[in-house]
């Protein structure tokens, strides 16, 4: 684990001295957020993300679901595993190109990484923020074992961005293809699409608290509709009644997301007058604080909430910038944004009794099975 820390600690430093900067007044501002300087800055992460081998369960050689169904392509034997379509195609057109696995593995890391940057570029200037809480939050590590859904999310950035940003988004056939392919690399992102279009009805203030109390006081309703509708996905009928499968409710995601929606409330006016479709991220949270607080009848809670931690990296940062006050009140609002998901890192990684990805093991330790 001493890796990744150290990883994000260099990440933190490059991002403070590239796109950030202290002026006289004592006011905390940014300065110029550039793919190239956000791709230096997250150096550090990536290098660590692309030199890994056996890190996550699903990846390791000789029992991995990749390794499995990687072999069975390079055999002739086609998707055994019924992947995605989109996914399935990028593994065989990685084997057509004669790549073995971990080439595989680097080609993922490269294309997740490559989006995130665009993304960031395009919509965070609080790029040490994002860093941190994009670290703590899982998903960094989450994008080391759970490729198809990383993928998927990768993917689905451009979209995200539109949504946000564009109210006829729907005319932009970028959208539909950058969509339709985050959707063929992991049926999950659904969730995130569903979620996003609600929440671009807008609403006053006072009632985006209303609903979401509503939401969380009719949670037993909730949890009985949505477990009609998940029953007739595959991944219900394939995890109902297996370890994978957690019918306990999972209180960290909902603290997370209610101390996250805590303050963006309370800054709700400011965080219009930053972007006057704002409106979408915050209800976006309210949405989470709801969904979270029925996680028990999700299929797999922690392969759901990862799905908005882009969401939440933007809102942050939005956040953040909507305060025009000192220096001292951004840090501490920064601090309190970041201790939640620190939390969950903590307790996922070292209260939970560790993790598959716990121990870093890099490619100069099995370079006989690579190559």
């Amino acid at each position: 684990m001493e890796s990744y820390w150290i990883a994000l600690l260099f990440t933190v430093f490059f991002s403070w001295v590239l796109t950030s900067r202290n002026v006289k007044c004592g006011y905390l501002q940014y300065g110029k957020v550039t793919f190239n300087r956000v791709a230096i800055s997250f150096l550090p992460l990536f290098l660590v993300a692309l030199f890994r081998w056996n890190v996550g369960v699903d990846v390791v050689y000789g029992t991995g679901y990749y390794f499995q169904e990687y072999t069975a392509i390079q055999a002739g034997r086609g998707n055994i595993l019924g992947y995605e379509i989109g996914f399935y195609l990028l593994m065989e057109i990685c084997n057509a190109l004669h790549m073995n696995l971990y080439l595989f593995y680097c080609v993922v890391t490269t294309i997740f990484f490559a989006l995130f940057y665009k993304y960031l570029t395009e919509n965070s200037k609080n790029i040490v923020l994002c860093a941190i809480i994009f670290f703590t939050s899982d998903l960094y590590l989450f994008t080391f074992s759970t490729l198809r859904q990383s993928l998927g999310i990768a993917f689905f950035l451009y979209p995200l961005t539109e949504i946000i940003n564009r109210r006829k988004f729907l005319k932009n056939w970028k959208w539909w293809v950058c969509t339709g392919i985050a959707i063929s690399m992991h049926i999950s992102i659904m969730y995130l699409i569903v979620v996003l279009l609600l929440s671009r009805v807008k609403f006053r203030k006072k009632t985006v608290l209303y609903i979401t109390i509503l939401g969380c006081g009719l949670s037993p309703l909730i949890q009985v509709l949505l477990s009609k509708i998940l029953s007739f996905t595959i991944y219900f009928k394939k995890y109902f009644g297996s370890n994978e499968f957690r019918i306990e409710f999972t209180p960290t995601y909902f603290l997370i997301a209610l101390l996250i929606f805590i303050p963006v409330y309370f800054y709700y006016d400011k965080i219009i007058k930053e972007g006057e479709n704002n409106y979408i991220l915050v209800n976006v949270s309210a949405f989470v604080v709801v969904l979270m607080l029925n996680s028990q009848v999700l299929v797999m809670p922690y392969r759901i909430f990862p799905l908005f931690v882009p969401v939440y990296l933007i809102l942050c940062s939005k956040l953040v910038a909507c305060l025009r006050r000192s220096r001292i009140i951004k840090v501490l609002t920064c601090v309190y944004l970041i201790v939640p998901f620190l939390f969950l890192f903590i307790n996922q990684y070292y209260i939970g009794g560790g993790s598959d990805v716990f121990v870093y093991k890099s490619i100069f330790q099995f370079m006989n099975q690579i190559w």
